[in-house]
Formats: structure tokens, C-alpha cells, sequence
């Protein structure tokens, strides 16, 4: 499979909507992925499940990325989530949360791998577009078993997968094993994507040769940082750097990205969504504490950027 990935954007609970996708795909991304939809809410036609596969045009190519632990709700449920619009199904295998493992969902069902290749293959037949899996390397450092779960995705017909350094033991702490995920991509025909702790340029051109993978995946540096995409693809293209954003061009575009989560969700609910973007975007700005305690109390978009017009006017000055 002839894969359109170099660069990534990860799939985040509560961040990579519509409004996050879009801007990602402009700053360079070459593929983008929704957010985590549970596959048994899908089945049950839970609305606010469905709301989360709303995409459109300048978001594409977009993977669908489903979580769920039983392979009949899969089956009867992946040309419902395609009839949204996705170009791939990702099957997540990798999330560490306690609510999705209590369930025996994400990276719990890295414990039976025997079960991934179920997933997968109920998932293949019922679809005609490229299949991925999202993983970790295991349960923890004494069952790092992310090879086996990747041949065993491989001969069940994912087409890709995407490996995160770390177990799920780990959570988000410690450091990533790019060694583990090179032996992931020795150990497959298909193409493999590293993901986990990429926050600059060189540390993309750095897992890119430590690993041998197609491409690699970019998640939380981008919170607030969605120019981060930008300096990675223009990298990797061109070998070139380019300036990291100013201030005041990071408020411009803060602006211009909760415009679009309200133009998408309205404003009363686009607001209250756009709270932590903003406190992302303002982070390490003068007196940033100060405005932190008055984003968070905004009820507008009108208050939300004058305020980010008042502390750009400081920015300005510094």
C-alpha cells in the first residue's frame, strides 16, 4: 500500500474535531484522523457519537478511528461510520485511558492479539477502504509484544500500522522506545508510523531514521502549536527551516481556529470547547496567568478576542 503519510496528525479525545483537523491539514499534515468513536455507541445510534464523524472537503484524506473490543459490532457497524466520509478505518489498539482499558478497549487489547486479528478482519470485510491499527508496545515493560500484535494485524489485512513508544503502563510519562518501533517495521510488509513525543522538526527527522518508518504521527505538541506542522512538513520536504510563530502571529491564528469551532458547534457549546485551546495558545505569553483566569470566563467569541487582541497589543511591546 502506497500511503499518502509522511506526516500525521494523532487522534485526540476532545481536540482533533473538524475546526483542529482543518487547520492541521492547511499547515502541511498529509493525513489527519478524528477523534476516538466508539463503535458500540455507533451501533446504538448515539447521537453525540455521530457527531463526531461530521467532516468535510479540506480535511481529506481522514481515517476513521474506531475503538471497541467486539468484532460482530465492528463488522455491522464500519459502513455505517464510512457513510460519514473517511478515506481509512484506524482500529485503536493504543489508547492508555482507564476508562477506555476498564473496558476492555485500547491498548487492552494488546493483551490478546489473537482478538486484534479478529477486529481487523471483521473490519476488512465489511469495507473497502485501507484498515490501520493504532498500538503501543504492550501492557508494560515485561509484555512489550508490539511485534506480534503487528504480524497479527498484517495477515488479518490492515494495510498500515502506527506504533506509540511507550507501554500502556507508561501512560504519557517516561521516554519513548524507537528501538521497539524499529523492530516493528523489520518485522512487517506494511507501511509503519511512529508516533510519541515528536515536538520539533529534528526530533521528526531523528525518529524517521532511527526507525526506517513510512512516516510518523504528531499529537500533543501541537496543542496550542498547530504551526509546529508547518515547521515539521517544510523540513522534511525542503531540509529548511523555518521560524518558529510569534506571538502575535500565534494569536492571529487562536483567533481564527475557536472562529471555526464556534462556525462548527455554536457559539454557546464552541466556547466552551475553545477554553482549554485558548489557555493552550496563550501559554509561556506575558501575564498569561492573568488572561488564562479571563478566557475562561468567556461566554463569546467577541470576548474571547478582545482579550486576545489586549494581550497582543503587549506582545507588541515586549
Amino acid at each position: 500500500m502506497n500511503l499518502p503519510v509522511k506526516l500525521c496528525l494523532a487522534p485526540m479525545a476532545g481536540v482533533t474535531d473538524r475546526a483542529f483537523r482543518e487547520l492541521a491539514m492547511e499547515y502541511g499534515a498529509t493525513m489527519c484522523t478524528t477523534e476516538m468513536i466508539s463503535i458500540k455507541g455507533l451501533y446504538y445510534n448515539d447521537k453525540k457519537t455521530a457527531d463526531l464523524l461530521e467532516n468535510g472537503e479540506r480535511e481529506h484524506p481522514i481515517a476513521i478511528q474506531l475503538f471497541g473490543h467486539e468484532p460482530e459490532i465492528f463488522r455491522e457497524t464500519v459502513p455505517k461510520a464510512l457513510s460519514f466520509g473517511g478515506d481509512y478505518i484506524d482500529i485503536n489498539c493504543g489508547c492508555p485511558a482507564k476508562k477506555i482499558i476498564s473496558n476492555s478497549d485500547g491498548s487492552a487489547l494488546m493483551k490478546t492479539p489473537e482478538l486484534i486479528g479478529e477486529i481487523v478482519k471483521a473490519v476488512t470485510d465489511s469495507c473497502n477502504v485501507p484498515v490501520g491499527v493504532k498500538m503501543r508496545l504492550g501492557w508494560d515493560e515485561n509484555s512489550i509484544n508490539a511485534v506480534q500484535c503487528a504480524k497479527v494485524a498484517e495477515n488479518s489485512g490492515a494495510s498500515y500500522i502506527t506504533v506509540h513508544g511507550r507501554t500502556t503502563k507508561q501512560n504519557y510519562s517516561g521516554q519513548c522506545n524507537y528501538g521497539e518501533i524499529a523492530k516493528v517495521v523489520k518485522s512487517v510488509n506494511i507501511p509503519v508510523i511512529a508516533n510519541g513525543d515528536i515536538k520539533s522538526p529534528c526530533d521528526a527527522q531523528r525518529v524517521i531514521e532511527q526507525t526506517g518508518c513510512a512516516g510518523i504521527m504528531v499529537g500533543r505538541a501541537t496543542l496550542g502549536n498547530l504551526h509546529l506542522i508547518k515547521e515539521i512538513a517544510d523540513f522534511l520536504e525542503k531540509g529548511l527551516g523555518i521560524p518558529k510563530q510569534s506571538n502575535n502571529e500565534k494569536l492571529l491564528l487562536a483567533k481564527r481556529h475557536i472562529g471555526l469551532i464556534v462556525k462548527y458547534k455554536g457559539e454557546q457549546n464552541g466556547i466552551k470547547e475553545a477554553r482549554k485551546h485558548a489557555l493552550w495558545y496563550v501559554k509561556g505569553m506575558p501575564n498569561n496567568v492573568k488572561y488564562k483566569d479571563m478566557l475562561v470566563r468567556c461566554k463569546t467569541y467577541n470576548e474571547m478576542c478582545e482579550i486576545f487582541n489586549e494581550l497582543n497589543k503587549i506582545c507588541e511591546d515586549v
